[in-house]
Protein backbone atom coordinates (compact mmCIF):
# COMPACT_ATOMS: atom_id res chain seq x y z
CA UNK A 1 0.00 0.00 0.00
CA UNK A 2 1.64 3.24 -0.70
CA UNK A 3 0.24 6.49 1.33
CA UNK A 4 0.04 9.84 0.07
CA UNK A 5 -0.10 12.93 2.06
CA UNK A 6 -1.52 15.59 0.21
CA UNK A 7 -1.13 19.46 1.81
CA UNK A 8 -2.04 18.02 4.92
CA UNK A 9 -2.27 20.29 8.06
CA UNK A 10 -3.85 19.64 11.32
CA UNK A 11 -4.48 22.68 14.09
CA UNK A 12 -5.24 21.81 17.36
CA UNK A 13 -6.72 25.89 18.46
CA UNK A 14 -4.66 27.83 17.29
CA UNK A 15 -1.68 25.61 17.79
CA UNK A 16 -0.67 24.17 14.25
CA UNK A 17 0.71 21.18 14.69
CA UNK A 18 1.44 20.04 11.03
CA UNK A 19 1.33 22.56 8.24
CA UNK A 20 0.90 21.81 4.33
CA UNK A 21 3.24 18.55 4.62
CA UNK A 22 3.31 16.81 1.10
CA UNK A 23 5.12 13.46 0.76
CA UNK A 24 4.57 9.82 -0.20
CA UNK A 25 5.53 7.12 2.02
CA UNK A 26 7.58 4.35 0.20
CA UNK A 27 6.83 0.74 0.10
CA UNK A 28 8.16 -2.49 1.45
CA UNK A 29 10.62 0.55 3.72
CA UNK A 30 11.57 0.70 6.94
CA UNK A 31 11.15 4.33 7.80
CA UNK A 32 12.20 6.23 10.63
CA UNK A 33 10.12 8.95 11.23
CA UNK A 34 12.29 11.26 13.52
CA UNK A 35 12.58 14.29 15.31
CA UNK A 36 12.21 16.05 18.76
CA UNK A 37 9.24 16.40 21.26
CA UNK A 38 6.60 18.48 19.87
CA UNK A 39 7.82 18.12 16.37
CA UNK A 40 4.31 16.72 14.63
CA UNK A 41 5.49 12.56 14.43
CA UNK A 42 2.78 11.42 16.74
CA UNK A 43 -0.05 13.76 14.61
CA UNK A 44 0.98 12.45 11.74
CA UNK A 45 1.23 8.72 12.53
CA UNK A 46 -2.29 9.23 13.91
CA UNK A 47 -3.81 10.76 10.73
CA UNK A 48 -2.38 7.85 8.59
CA UNK A 49 -3.80 5.44 11.12
CA UNK A 50 -7.28 7.18 10.66
CA UNK A 51 -7.08 8.21 14.76
CA UNK A 52 -7.42 11.88 13.95
CA UNK A 53 -9.06 13.87 10.92
CA UNK A 54 -6.82 16.61 8.97
CA UNK A 55 -8.10 20.08 9.66
CA UNK A 56 -7.02 20.51 5.71
CA UNK A 57 -5.91 18.21 3.01
CA UNK A 58 -5.78 14.45 2.65
CA UNK A 59 -4.62 11.28 2.73
CA UNK A 60 -4.78 8.50 0.39
CA UNK A 61 -4.36 4.63 -0.09
CA UNK A 62 -3.37 3.58 -3.04
CA UNK A 63 -4.50 6.51 -4.53
CA UNK A 64 -8.07 6.11 -2.46
CA UNK A 65 -9.45 7.95 0.38
CA UNK A 66 -9.65 6.24 3.46
CA UNK A 67 -12.47 3.75 3.78
CA UNK A 68 -13.05 0.66 6.54
CA UNK A 69 -11.45 -2.03 4.65
CA UNK A 70 -8.50 -0.53 4.77
CA UNK A 71 -8.40 -1.07 8.80
CA UNK A 72 -7.08 -4.88 7.71
CA UNK A 73 -4.28 -2.93 6.58
CA UNK A 74 -2.58 -0.96 9.51
CA UNK A 75 -1.38 -2.31 12.34
CA UNK A 76 -1.21 0.59 15.04
CA UNK A 77 0.96 0.32 18.51
CA UNK A 78 -0.03 3.54 20.37
CA UNK A 79 2.56 4.91 22.26
CA UNK A 80 0.35 4.14 25.40
CA UNK A 81 -0.82 1.06 26.58
CA UNK A 82 -4.27 0.17 25.23
CA UNK A 83 -4.27 -3.45 27.21
CA UNK A 84 -6.72 -3.96 29.89
CA UNK A 85 -5.31 -4.79 33.40
CA UNK A 86 -8.22 -7.27 34.12
CA UNK A 87 -7.92 -8.96 30.40
CA UNK A 88 -5.81 -12.01 29.36
CA UNK A 89 -3.37 -12.19 26.52
CA UNK A 90 -5.76 -15.28 25.33
CA UNK A 91 -8.88 -12.37 25.82
CA UNK A 92 -6.40 -10.52 22.76
CA UNK A 93 -6.06 -13.56 20.73
CA UNK A 94 -10.27 -14.01 20.57
CA UNK A 95 -10.52 -10.01 20.30
CA UNK A 96 -7.98 -9.74 17.40
CA UNK A 97 -8.80 -12.82 15.70
CA UNK A 98 -12.44 -11.79 15.38
CA UNK A 99 -12.05 -8.10 14.04
CA UNK A 100 -9.03 -8.29 12.12
CA UNK A 101 -9.31 -11.29 8.88
CA UNK A 102 -4.98 -11.18 9.08
CA UNK A 103 -4.60 -11.96 12.14
CA UNK A 104 -2.27 -15.04 12.97
CA UNK A 105 -3.26 -16.95 15.72
CA UNK A 106 -0.42 -19.39 15.11
CA UNK A 107 2.46 -16.69 15.12
CA UNK A 108 0.53 -15.13 18.60
CA UNK A 109 1.13 -18.22 20.31
CA UNK A 110 4.57 -18.72 18.91
CA UNK A 111 5.56 -15.70 20.49
CA UNK A 112 3.85 -15.70 24.14
CA UNK A 113 5.25 -19.30 24.35
CA UNK A 114 8.74 -18.42 23.33
CA UNK A 115 9.00 -15.77 25.95
CA UNK A 116 6.99 -17.50 28.69
CA UNK A 117 4.08 -15.20 28.86
CA UNK A 118 0.97 -17.16 30.26
CA UNK A 119 -2.00 -17.05 27.91
CA UNK A 120 -4.67 -17.13 31.00
CA UNK A 121 -2.82 -14.92 33.22
CA UNK A 122 -4.47 -10.99 33.82
CA UNK A 123 -2.33 -8.40 32.51
CA UNK A 124 -2.03 -7.09 35.49
CA UNK A 125 -0.28 -9.86 36.84
CA UNK A 126 2.36 -9.43 34.34
CA UNK A 127 5.79 -7.62 34.35
CA UNK A 128 5.72 -4.63 32.44
CA UNK A 129 8.30 -6.04 30.10
CA UNK A 130 5.59 -8.53 29.33
CA UNK A 131 2.76 -6.38 28.95
CA UNK A 132 5.00 -4.56 26.37
CA UNK A 133 5.69 -7.98 24.86
CA UNK A 134 2.17 -8.70 24.55
CA UNK A 135 1.07 -5.69 22.60
CA UNK A 136 4.37 -6.18 20.41
CA UNK A 137 3.10 -9.82 19.49
CA UNK A 138 -0.44 -8.63 19.13
CA UNK A 139 0.49 -5.75 16.73
CA UNK A 140 3.03 -8.29 14.66
CA UNK A 141 0.78 -11.17 14.05
CA UNK A 142 -1.44 -9.01 11.98
CA UNK A 143 -0.26 -9.81 8.29
CA UNK A 144 -0.77 -6.61 7.33
CA UNK A 145 0.60 -3.86 4.62
CA UNK A 146 1.52 -1.28 7.17
CA UNK A 147 2.70 -1.08 10.63
CA UNK A 148 2.66 2.21 12.95
CA UNK A 149 4.97 2.24 15.88
CA UNK A 150 4.49 5.22 17.77
CA UNK A 151 7.53 6.01 20.08
CA UNK A 152 8.15 2.30 21.01
CA UNK A 153 11.25 2.60 22.59
CA UNK A 154 10.69 5.33 25.28
CA UNK A 155 10.69 4.42 28.59
CA UNK A 156 12.62 1.28 28.32
CA UNK A 157 16.07 0.21 28.92
CA UNK A 158 18.93 -0.69 26.08
CA UNK A 159 18.25 -4.59 26.05
CA UNK A 160 14.54 -4.03 25.91
CA UNK A 161 14.97 -1.12 22.92
CA UNK A 162 17.23 -4.23 20.83
CA UNK A 163 15.05 -6.72 21.33
CA UNK A 164 11.71 -4.43 19.92
CA UNK A 165 13.78 -2.95 17.22
CA UNK A 166 14.77 -7.05 16.01
CA UNK A 167 11.58 -8.40 16.86
CA UNK A 168 10.31 -5.95 14.60
CA UNK A 169 12.44 -6.50 11.93
CA UNK A 170 11.89 -10.44 11.87
CA UNK A 171 8.26 -10.79 12.28
CA UNK A 172 6.68 -8.06 10.28
CA UNK A 173 5.14 -9.57 7.00
CA UNK A 174 6.39 -10.09 3.60
CA UNK A 175 7.41 -7.00 1.70
CA UNK A 176 5.19 -4.81 4.34
CA UNK A 177 6.33 -0.88 5.28
CA UNK A 178 7.30 0.15 8.33
CA UNK A 179 6.29 3.48 9.87
CA UNK A 180 8.68 4.11 13.92
CA UNK A 181 8.30 7.49 15.20
CA UNK A 182 11.28 8.16 17.82
CA UNK A 183 13.84 10.86 18.99
CA UNK A 184 16.19 7.80 19.74
CA UNK A 185 18.27 8.02 16.59
CA UNK A 186 21.07 5.92 17.55
CA UNK A 187 18.47 2.68 18.41
CA UNK A 188 17.37 2.61 15.47
CA UNK A 189 19.76 3.72 12.60
CA UNK A 190 20.79 0.19 11.68
CA UNK A 191 17.88 -0.53 10.90
CA UNK A 192 16.09 1.91 8.61
CA UNK A 193 15.94 2.21 4.99
CA UNK A 194 14.30 5.72 4.69
CA UNK A 195 14.66 8.72 7.21
CA UNK A 196 12.34 11.32 7.50
CA UNK A 197 12.95 14.40 9.43
CA UNK A 198 9.98 16.47 10.75
CA UNK A 199 10.06 19.92 12.97
CA UNK A 200 7.79 22.66 13.96
CA UNK A 201 5.23 20.04 12.07
CA UNK A 202 7.26 20.67 8.83
CA UNK A 203 8.86 17.59 7.13
CA UNK A 204 12.38 19.31 6.79
CA UNK A 205 14.63 16.20 5.25
CA UNK A 206 13.12 12.70 3.37
CA UNK A 207 15.29 10.77 1.75
CA UNK A 208 17.13 7.11 1.86
CA UNK A 209 19.35 6.80 4.56
CA UNK A 210 22.22 5.77 2.89
CA UNK A 211 21.78 9.27 0.50
CA UNK A 212 21.59 11.33 3.75
CA UNK A 213 24.68 9.77 5.68
CA UNK A 214 26.90 10.60 2.08
CA UNK A 215 25.19 13.44 1.76
CA UNK A 216 26.77 15.32 5.04
CA UNK A 217 29.84 12.90 5.73
CA UNK A 218 28.06 12.58 8.78
CA UNK A 219 26.15 9.83 10.99
CA UNK A 220 22.83 9.88 11.37
CA UNK A 221 22.86 10.92 14.28
CA UNK A 222 25.27 13.86 13.96
CA UNK A 223 22.80 14.81 11.06
CA UNK A 224 20.12 14.93 13.42
CA UNK A 225 21.97 17.13 15.59
CA UNK A 226 22.52 19.57 13.01
CA UNK A 227 19.36 19.72 11.87
CA UNK A 228 17.99 20.45 15.20
CA UNK A 229 20.82 22.49 16.98
CA UNK A 230 21.10 19.95 19.55
CA UNK A 231 24.22 20.51 20.91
Amino acid sequence: MKIKVNNLTKKYGQLVALDNITMTFNQNKIIGLLGDNGSGKSTLIKLIANLLSPTSGNITYDDEQFNYNMLNKISYLPERSYLKISATPGYYLAYFKKFFNDFDQDLYLKLLKEHNIPLNKPIRALSKGMREKVQLFLVLARRCEIYIFDEPLAGVDQVARDFILDTIVKFRAPNSTVIITTHLIYDVDKFLDEVIFIKNGKVILYDDKDNIVNRYQKSLVDVFRELYYVF
